[in-house]
């Protein structure tokens, strides 16, 4: 289904939590023998390791990205992109693909929510300070 036409029935639609969304990643991001040659005939152990191995090219496909970005910078070769739209979609693509491999790997939304608040109260150098309290 064109992106376009997923997005206008949509619209309005906005998963309340991380479980939701997850549910969607794998309701739209499928491994089969149409988009992955070959996937069928793996064992189930050998598609669990194939739809990993293949989702973290695309996670390191968009690290890749934001390098291409971050380095052209370094050297006041800004590219020319829009910073802004590169952001978002890099960023919007990580996520996806991140919350794929956890849906691979058998991880609950709330299990993520959770680790991701951990993340921020206690560990970052902000939160610290936070969570010290």
């Amino acid at each position: 289904m064109p992106v376009r036409e997923f997005a206008k029935q949509q619209k309005g639609v906005r998963p309340a939590t991380l479980e939701a969304i997850l549910q969607l990643v794998q309701q739209y991001w499928r491994f089969d023998e149409v988009s992955h040659p070959g996937y069928g005939v793996l064992t189930e152990q050998g598609k669990k390791r194939y739809e990993r191995d293949h989702v973290l090219k695309h996670l390191v496909k968009q690290c890749g990205a934001l390098a291409t970005y971050a380095e052209a910078t370094d050297h006041n070769n800004a590219l020319n992109l829009d910073h802004e739209r590169t952001m978002i979609d890099v960023v919007a693509k990580l996520i996806v693909s991140a919350l794929r491999l956890a849906q691979i790997e058998d991880v609950r939304g709330e299990q993520i929510q959770e680790r991701i608040l951990g993340i921020i109260m206690y560990e970052s150098t902000e939160g610290s300070k936070i969570g010290a309290k």
